[in-house]
């Protein structure tokens, strides 16, 4: 409380002296001492001795309290929002930020004659997750892409809807790699749905139930690579406009029959929910 008022009465004593600098006119003479001395012990808190105050002092007073209570909080002089002291526009984007994009596929998988079928994502490549089809991109990519010029997934969560058309039991294999799985499909992909981040279903012939399963995973890009850098890592960032992240998170399904398949297949919906952060702002301002 001591510390407030003795803030109050330097303020006034400070207007005071402005004032009687400035008090030049016949209309307005300058306030007499017993004025000063009543300002010299004048508080906030103390509407009543306000009373004899001097009008042109006291409209000093208002200003001088009012501009500097505007600098305290951080905006223009008289306290206005959206520029500083000096006019300078602010940035209507902070310099990063983390949202959450999806992408959505529905295919038939199937590989007519072969026991085997397989797809391939790169689960975080914003740009063009889907290199089987090419031209594909996350849900939002484009409206972030006019904000930001890079951007760098930390981690991503999947949903798998697959339904058996087929009029054999078929196995599903799911798994999230470093690599995209090549060479023979069939064994490959039971080997990297045993390791972390797979999982494997059983799903039964079209005609005899319980055809249809869901799978679901979180997987974050660090624990998948086993590394730290994920987030600095020059490799792990994209460009909004034209190319995906060099080290590449591969999230891959197949189907597996006792006998080879029709083109009926497995009916499959997937969506990919990546959390991403987006930053090399453009310059853009109110």
């Amino acid at each position: 409380m001591k510390s407030t008022k003795t803030n109050d009465i330097s303020l006034l004593a400070e207007a005071v002296a402005t004032v009687l600098r400035e008090q030049t006119t016949e209309e307005e003479p300058s306030p007499t001492k017993s004025q000063a001395e009543k300002l010299a012990v004048l508080s906030k808190r103390d509407p009543a001795l306000q009373a004899g105050v001097h009008p042109t002092v006291r409209s000093k007073i208002l200003r001088v309290k009012h501009e500097k209570k505007g600098r305290r909080k951080g905006k223009g002089k008289y306290g206005g929002k959206g520029h500083d002291a000096v006019g300078t526009p602010r940035s209507i984007m902070p310099d990063e930020v983390d949202v959450e994009l999806p992408f959505t596929y529905t295919w038939v998988l199937a590989n007519t004659g072969f026991q085997y079928a397989t797809y391939q994502f790169k689960a975080n490549g914003l740009y063009d997750p889907d290199p089987n089809v090419g031209g594909t991109s996350f849900t939002g990519l484009a409206d972030w892409a006019a904000l930001y010029s890079k951007y760098r997934p930390i981690s991503y969560k999947y949903e798998i809807h697959a339904s058996n058309k087929e009029d054999q039991p078929l196995k599903i294999y799911v798994w999230n790699s470093t690599q995209l799985v090549g060479g023979s499909i069939g064994t490959n992909a039971v080997y990297y749905a045993s390791n972390a981040f797979g999982h494997i279903s059983q799903m039964g012939p079209l005609t005899g139930g319980n055809e249809s399963v869901v799978v679901k995973g979180t997987v974050p890009i660090a624990a998948l690579f086993g590394t730290n850098t994920v987030e600095t890592d020059d490799y792990f960032e994209g460009e909004t406009t034209g190319s995906d992240p060099v080290r590449t998170a591969y999230l891959g399904i197949a189907t597996a029959g006792s006998a080879a398949q029709t083109t009926e297949g497995t009916y499959v919906t997937i969506v990919i929910k990546a959390k991403v952060r987006f930053y090399g702002r453009f310059i853009l301002t109110a």
